[in-house]
């Protein structure tokens, strides 16, 4: 009833009224149920909706998928799709990435290739510039060290670089903001294995030390074996035989920071052992702030501040990287069939629950150019259709409309051909619409070569 009143009375504010009032109220509705928040947070993102500017991006793939090869990073962002999108949508046009609801940001024209743009190309640019972000290709994100040293929980996520600090690099520190807050606006879900600091550090909201052991479970530790030194029967007297550290520290890249001047030549003892904890603290959670106020400017300038100051960190990770499952049976519920088939129709359904985690990934991408489902079924911009065609040729694969979000689906006689069929086109099919690419003159690696 309290909510309902609340919105009522937000209907009748001016424009400027309404911001001021969402970041008044912004710690009671971080509690409050999400389902409820959201339509508060759509409204407010509302006033902050430009119309399709007509923004179109070149993206040369071959280019990116020869300078990857090569083990090299693009540090000014020529080469990969990140960068070469990057290059063409400077600052001022970042209003291309106030759209909502499944909108496309800019329009993707692959150089060589025939596709043409009614969502798949896009959706599969995005796709390509997530798993460069997340890859050594790009400046931007390190593995964790966690997951370098192969300890400790959440192995499989990437930090900021906290040595990127060129000009050039901090522009795309903001860039990757402006489409981290895209992502939030149209629900367009990418795969994104980021910690809980770095989403809290988004929102302005303090880390903590369970944070840090989320990214680094050997530091932790010997923060923790200091704090503690009385439950291992150490003393004053014992502590120099124990310990022999100095102020300084590692940071996330490996890099040596010194915590006070002359660190190195000031020894951890028994009396500062927790200054030496604090300042250690301090700087790991610091580490990239230069890097995190630059993803700030780009998220806030795209995602009102009064719609993001209602949201926890989980809700936040949630809208932007989506179900990291592909759930079979919610998929079946926003999926109609177009045509008559009911037997090759519960071949799939069989088939999709029988895949594994990453086949049903590489199916979604096959029919949707996308990674993730929506979270709920109002998400959906489109429903999946499964149509039928005939065939006498049981050598006939599947056909993905990927920009519709279809597949054509032949009247197999068998599940067992229908399963090697629909696995072998979601491992093998995997370019959106390449036709009247110059493969057909060329070979693969005669294009690589001079790209």
């Amino acid at each position: 009833r309290i909510m309902k009143e609340l919105m009522e009375e937000y209907e009748i504010l001016q424009t400027e009224e309404k911001f001021r009032v969402y970041s008044q109220l912004a710690p009671f509705f971080r509690v409050v149920l999400w389902q409820t928040k959201q339509k508060l947070i759509d409204r407010i993102i509302e006033l902050q909706t430009e119309d399709d500017p007509g923004v179109s991006v070149k993206v040369n793939r071959l280019r990116a998928k020869n300078f990857a090869r090569q083990g090299l990073v693009d540090h000014r962002g020529e080469f990969t799709v990140f960068g070469q999108v990057f290059h063409q949508i400077k600052e001022e046009n970042y209003s291309c990435f106030r759209m909502n609801k499944d909108a496309r940001a800019f329009e993707v024209k692959f150089v060589g290739e025939g596709a043409i743009d009614a969502g798949g190309p896009f959706r599969e640019g995005l796709s390509l510039i997530f798993a460069e972000i997340q890859s050594k290709v790009l400046p931007l994100l390190i593995p964790s060290p966690n997951q370098k040293n192969n300890i400790g929980m959440y192995r499989e996520k990437w930090i900021i670089n906290p040595n990127s600090k060129s000009p050039e690099n901090l522009k795309m520190f903001q860039f990757f903001g402006a489409f981290l807050g895209y992502l939030f606006r149209s629900r367009t879900y990418q795969v994104l294995d980021l910690p809980s600091i770095f989403w809290k550090q988004l929102l302005g909201q303090r880390p903590n030390i369970k944070d840090i052991e989320a990214i680094d479970r050997l530091t932790v530790q010997v923060l923790q074996d200091l704090e503690n030194i009385e439950e291992k029967g150490i003393t004053k007297e014992t502590f120099d035989d124990c310990f022999d550290y100095c102020f300084v520290t590692n940071l996330s890249d490996g890099s040596e920071y010194v915590l006070v001047p002359n660190g190195k030549e000031i020894r951890v003892t028994f009396e500062n052992r927790r200054e030496f904890i604090a300042l250690t603290t301090e700087a790991r959670i610091n580490e990239s702030r230069i890097q995190m106020e630059y993803i700030r400017k780009g998220f806030y300038s795209i995602i009102p501040n009064g719609a993001a100051a209602l949201l926890t960190w989980q809700e936040l990770e949630t809208n932007i990287v989506g179900r990291s499952e592909v759930d079979v049976e919610f998929l079946k519920m926003n999926s109609r069939p177009n045509g008559d088939s009911e037997e090759v129709y519960e071949f799939l359904w069989k088939a999709l629950k029988e895949f594994t985690t990453e086949e049903r990934v590489m199916y979604l991408k096959f029919v949707w150019g996308r990674s993730r489902l929506p979270l709920t079924s109002d998400d959906f911009s489109t429903k999946h259709e499964i149509s039928f065609i005939d065939s006498d040729n049981e050598t006939k694969l599947p056909i993905a409309h990927t920009c519709f979000f279809g597949i054509d689906l032949p009247r197999y006689k068998s599940y067992s051909t229908f399963v090697e069929k629909l696995r072998y086109a979601i491992y093998n099919c995997k370019e959106i619409d390449a036709d009247n690419t110059d493969f057909e003159q060329f070979g693969e690696d005669d294009l690589l070569d001079n790209a």
